[in-house]
């Protein structure tokens, strides 16, 4: 749109209504994921026999990547509701003058946490599988530096670049919940390259790599078990580095998939629509109902993860009850005395 009046000539103007929702949404998951990221860190330092290769990389790594990220998207959606809270309509004029110092650090801190977590979930895939499969213990664990400064290092390269080229800001919900990613002031096709490079493309590898792992190894099990005539086969009785309930680390990618997905949905549908200049009848309402379950969705991992690798877990569940036990019967005693 341009402006005759006025030496700055704006590409784009956006216009969208104050939404509550997914703001709601958003400072429910988020909170969510935090209290479940602590419980998974206060579960691994009181229940021993949880302290695995595999549960260090879920709690030391993982769950890192996925406490920070929650944070930021708590923070995001925070400054979302100051900035706009009083607006019914928010509106944005690109280029913009403004410099949001706050949308460029959490936008970056989000998009770096981000992509951690989709190297460290692959991570933990692969470890699964050259401990049953290939019966290798620590097998590319034992360069573990050279894993955490690939798992670490790389996205922050990504982010550093990203922050270069001036491309991360308010991005107006373009395939991102109420949080800033890829800045809405870039062409179209500037976008999609960046929101590429700066998660969806991970995302679609970490999906691919982490199905097909859990795949072979779920069909490696299968074939085990016909093999030995049994009607049950654990992690343990193919590897001394698990445990039985490890076995729940297989249906991470599906929760993974089940949280996240809608998010890549978006994404997918919305290059369609631009490079095929397709109208799609009632694109409006299905971006706006996904755009709710991706805010939900994208910030509660670490809580999903809570429930999946501790709640359901017998040994860390039964750990933590007689832990609980313990301290009421001291509690009493020192109360007797």
């Amino acid at each position: 749109m341009g402006n005759e009046n006025s030496t700055v000539i704006y590409k784009n103007i956006y216009q969208d209504p104050y939404d509550t929702l997914p703001l709601v949404l958003t400072l429910i998951s988020a909170p969510l994921s935090i209290v479940g990221a602590l419980f998974i860190f206060i579960t691994f330092s009181l229940v021993d026999e949880a302290r695995n290769e595999t549960r260090k990389l879920l709690v030391v790594c993982l769950t890192i990547s996925d406490f920070i990220m929650a944070i930021s998207s708590t923070v995001g959606n925070v400054r979302y509701a100051v900035k706009y809270g009083k607006s019914e309509i928010i509106e944005l004029a690109c280029p913009s003058t403004e410099c949001d110092y706050l949308c460029l650090i959490h936008g970056s801190v989000q998009t770096w946490a981000n992509l951690c977590s989709f190297f460290w979930t692959t991570i933990i895939a692969f470890h699964l599988l050259t401990n049953v499969v290939f019966k290798t213990r620590e097998h590319y664990f034992t360069l573990r530096l050279c894993v955490h400064g690939v798992a670490w290092g790389v996205p922050l390269v990504i982010v550093i670049l990203a922050m270069v080229h001036g491309v991360i800001g308010e991005d107006y919900r373009v395939g991102s919940g109420l949080w800033c990613w890829i800045s809405a002031c870039i062409t179209p096709s500037e976008q999609f390259f960046w929101m590429m490079v700066t998660g969806k493309g991970w995302e679609l590898l970490m999906y691919l790599l982490t199905g097909a792992s859990y795949i072979l190894l779920k069909g490696y099990m299968i074939q085990k078990r016909k093999e030995r005539k049994q009607a049950r086969l654990s992690f343990m009785d193919l590897s001394d580095n698990l445990r039985p309930s490890d076995e729940n680390y297989l249906t991470l990618w599906l929760v993974i998939y089940v949280l996240r997905i809608w998010g890549t949905i978006r994404f997918g549908v919305a290059m369609y629509k631009h490079h095929t200049k397709d109208k799609l009848e009632n694109y409006a309402t299905f971006d706006k109902i996904f755009f709710y379950i991706q805010c939900f969705g994208d910030s509660s991992q670490a809580f999903f993860s809570c429930i999946l690798f501790c709640l359901l877990d017998p040994v860390i569940r039964n750990s933590l009850l007689t832990y609980r036990r313990r301290q009421s019967y001291h509690r009493l005693d020192s109360v007797v005395a």
